[in-house]
């Protein structure tokens, strides 16, 4: 992402994303590290700062910097997903196969998005990622939908909990991002990856002060 010709992609990646005049923008790191996201932007503001090939630096940075922003607003939130219980769990009730395939699941998605990045524009692989079909994928991966709930015997709640710590993640992400929006903002702008997506779009569509725009239109 620091090539010459990435860093121009990216470059024109932000000035179509500066086209919809977010208020704020909002990157998956956690409140924690407000502070020293703070103090980094403002030395980059003053040229003393290197940018790293983070999405934070390359898009939420540069992007606040053409939208004259004073601060980026950190949203993540932690999650505590319990792998031993779920695979102990699995093992006992015969289903380990099953726990390994959608962890094989997740190095498979891994390899195919290395793939896009090497072989498209930033833009492109934006716009493929950002495809509803290929969001539906990635929440599928994530929270292990058609793996976690199905673990255990009836009335064993350890793959359940499992996929449910997924949803409170996102919970918490979107309560991180509600209480940080003022009644003076009239856009934000998200940037999460991208199994977050489905379940953020549903928590914010569910709220009738916000509208979701996809970000498609600006990707093009």
């Amino acid at each position: 992402m620091l090539t010459e010709s990435r860093q121009l992609e990216i470059d024109d990646l932000n000035r179509s994303l500066a086209k919809f005049g977010a208020n704020k923008i909002f990157i998956e790191w956690q409140p924690a590290a407000q502070k020293r996201v703070d103090s980094t932007y403002d030395e980059y503001l003053k040229g003393r700062f290197e940018l790293t090939a983070n999405e934070v630096h390359q898009i939420g940075f540069k992007l606040a910097r053409i939208l004259l922003h004073s601060r980026v607003y950190c949203m993540d939130a932690p999650g505590l997903y319990r792998f031993d219980t779920l695979r102990t769990t699995a093992r006992k009730s015969g289903q380990i196969n099953a726990i390994n395939s959608y962890f094989n699941e997740w190095r498979k998605k891994a390899l195919i998005e290395d793939s896009l990045q090497r072989l498209m524009t930033v833009k492109e692989r934006l716009l493929v990622v950002n495809d509803p079909k290929n969001i539906f994928i990635s929440h599928e991966v994530n929270a292990g939908v058609l793996t976690a709930p199905y673990v255990g015997q009836v009335g064993d709640y350890a793959g359940a909990e499992f996929m449910g710590e997924w949803y409170k993640r996102n919970i918490r992400m979107y309560s991180n991002i509600v209480r940080q929006v003022e009644k003076a903002d009239t856009s934000i702008l998200i940037i999460v990856g991208a199994g977050h997506a489905r379940i953020l779009q549903h928590f914010f569509e569910d709220n009738p002060i916000f509208d979701v725009v996809p970000a498609e239109g600006y990707l093009k």
